[in-house]
């Protein structure tokens, strides 16, 4: 209760932030009980869906993904097990979609601005053999990655599926705890730069 009556004074009260600055250990206090009420107001959205994210996630690997095995190998991505050009065309819900285009055969320079269709709320995910490009339908925005700057790696479906099987119960609320910290303390650490 403390916490909030401070919190209100130090809004309109001069006299009394000026009292206050001589008393560090309260202040402190109630610097790092404002962080903690900040980052939980703000994780509270992420808090919520980050278990139906998951199960979303596991669901659409198990049903929509078909069998694959990528590897990168020199800076060159290669798919094998899979028909290409493969595409997904995919509701996430009723207002975000996500169109995803994998081919690492052919020789022409695919973007995924070719594949934008004027809809403002799908996400579109272009992969070749050198680079993956990401259209993001909330700002606009246009993003590359070559395969030049990963080191070489493999992944499969399996792979994905056991990972997504690790991380649920107990061992994704732990995951979900482990980060609202990190957010607390780099938000703290934010606002004392």
């Amino acid at each position: 209760m403390l916490f909030f009556k401070h919190l209100y004074r130090s809004l309109w009260d001069i006299e009394w932030l000026r009292t206050m600055k001589d008393k560090r250990k309260e202040t402190w206090l109630c610097f790092l009980l404002f962080m903690l009420v900040l980052v939980a107001a703000k994780s509270a959205p992420f808090l919520v869906r980050t278990p139906e994210v998951f199960r979303w996630a596991k669901i659409v690997a198990e049903e929509k993904v078909p069998d694959f095995r990528a590897e990168i190998k020199d800076g060159v991505l290669s798919v094998t097990e899979l028909e290409q050009p493969y595409t997904l065309d995919m509701p996430i819900d009723e207002s975000e979609s996500l169109f995803l285009l994998v081919d690492t055969f052919t020789d022409e320079a695919l973007s995924a601005k070719t594949f934008v269709r004027g809809k403002e709320t799908q996400t579109v995910v272009v992969v070749t053999r050198d680079y993956l490009e990401i259209y993001n339908p909330a700002d606009g925005s246009f993003e590359s990655q070559s395969f030049k700057e990963i080191p070489d790696s493999s992944l499969a479906k399996s792979d994905i599926l056991g990972w997504l099987n690790k991380w649920k119960g107990f061992a994704l609320y732990a995951l979900m705890a482990v980060l609202i910290v990190l957010m607390y303390v780099f938000s703290v650490i934010g606002k004392l730069v």
